[in-house]
């Protein structure tokens, strides 16, 4: 009897054990899975960050091109009493990829989040300077001078100072995108 009672405790024993073995067994092996999704899921955010950090860097270097660094070179000796159009918005240009991923920018560090909606901010109104100057001077053309002569030359003094102060900031932004992105980038001074 006492075998019997040795062999069942040995054999209970040995069920305890072995379903500790197998529980801890499948807690390190849950864990090493837990750890490589970690692991890819920090990866694919990685990427996703390279991703819109390189779309935002085209963007703005494209914006910047098109409607700072042209205008300033434009009107570097220009004169604001000079009216003309130096300035040509394109009033249809809008900020498709800053729109499409703006929930995404938490991705970057605070500073570089910041710098992106800074930009997109005084952009967006910048804008709407280069659009009402353009305004202006279509009224002028159609024999309104008298009425927005002023203004376009108003409007022109605030655009040239506005472009030269745009560019430092842009340059900022751009680089930081490029460094976040990865990308060889080269910043055009005006």
């Amino acid at each position: 009897m006492d075998e019997q009672i040795f062999s069942a405790l040995v054999g209970f024993i040995g069920a305890i054990v072995g379903g500790v073995l197998a529980g801890g067994a499948v807690i390190w092996q849950t864990r090493r899975m837990l750890n490589a999704q970690n692991v890819q899921r920090e990866a694919d955010q990685e990427r996703e960050g390279q991703s819109i950090a390189m779309a935002l860097l085209w963007e703005i270097d494209d914006f910047y091109k098109l409607c700072i660094r042209n205008v300033s070179r434009a009107l570097k000796t220009a004169e604001p009493a000079e009216l003309g159009f130096y300035v040509k918005p394109d009033s249809l240009r809008s900020f498709t990829v800053f729109e499409a991923t703006a929930g995404k920018i938490g991705l970057f560090e605070p500073a570089l989040v910041q710098g992106i909606v800074s930009f997109y901010g005084q952009a967006k109104a910048y804008r709407e300077t280069l659009n009402d100057y353009r305004n202006a001077m279509e009224q002028i053309q159609a024999g309104n001078r008298h009425e927005y002569h002023g203004k376009a030359v108003t409007l022109l003094a605030q655009i040239k100072g506005s472009a030269a102060s745009f560019v430092p900031f842009t340059r900022t932004v751009c680089e930081a995108l490029a460094t976040r992105a990865g990308a060889n980038y080269s910043f055009e001074q005006p």
